[in-house]
């Protein structure tokens, strides 16, 4: 009886593990691709799900930081998170799907200031806030490490704006649309906080997934024919 039990149980377990749901993780005020606040959790999280979704897999998602759940993701304890731009660094340790959204950055700050992200010299000497997790530019990695600007690094973009206001910092760097979004959330930085010169980069954000994950190229690559599915349609 016994062994004829055991092949049972071993293909139930089997079965359960397979339909475990995709475990996913991403961070908050990152309007309009992620926030708990948003309808669906923004564009992004909407975007991701419906992928996996499309793809036949359920999903299972939490919010954390975005630092805890970016090294949470690295640990092993989640799947894969979003929404990330590529950076070498994280590119040394994770796996990219296909673009998620397209962005264009611009530099942030007080109305009037003379910042233009199109010209490096000009953010010279200054204060610039970027929120924990966030990755840097490549031009501004550069600045930070040569000592000409002088980082801060609060938890969230609403907290850099909110120094900003209050004079403690000079200017962050983010995607326009996000930019502005997230100063129509801060009334204290609804007064005279703008985006500063013309477009300083652009690039893509992605599903990321552990190189280290025994699967991860298979799950990546079903997400990437569930996101080609759900934008076919």
């Amino acid at each position: 009886m016994l062994r004829r039990i055991a092949p049972f149980a071993l293909l139930l377990a089997c079965s359960m593990l397979e339909a475990a749901p995709i475990k996913l993780v991403t961070g908050p005020d990152y309007a309009p691709f992620a926030d708990p606040a948003l309808p669906n959790g923004g564009i992004a999280t909407e975007l991701v799900i419906a992928a996996f979704q499309q793809a036949g897999e359920q999903t299972a998602l939490e919010w954390r930081p975005w630092s805890n759940g970016y090294h949470a993701t690295l640990k092993g304890e989640f799947v894969a998170t979003f929404p990330y731009m590529r950076t070498p660094e994280r590119e040394k340790v994770f796996l990219y799907s296909e673009p998620l959204f397209d962005l264009k950055f611009y530099v942030f700050g007080h109305a009037g200031a003379a910042l233009d992200g199109r010209n490096l010299a000009s953010l010279k000497g200054h204060r610039y806030c970027q929120p924990l997790g966030w990755a840097l530019l490549p031009a501004i990695d550069a600045m930070v490490k040569s000592g000409d600007l002088l980082i801060q690094r609060p938890n969230d973009m609403t907290a850099c704006l909110k120094l900003i206001a209050a004079g403690h910092s000079d200017f962050t760097i983010t995607d326009k649309e996000q930019g502005l979004r997230s100063i129509a959330k801060s009334a204290k930085a609804q007064s005279d906080i703008v985006p500063l010169g013309g477009q300083m980069d652009s690039l893509s954000l992605h599903l990321i997934v552990p190189r280290a994950l025994p699967n991860g190229e298979e799950i990546l690559k079903r997400f990437n024919q569930g996101l080609q599915a759900v934008r076919a349609r």
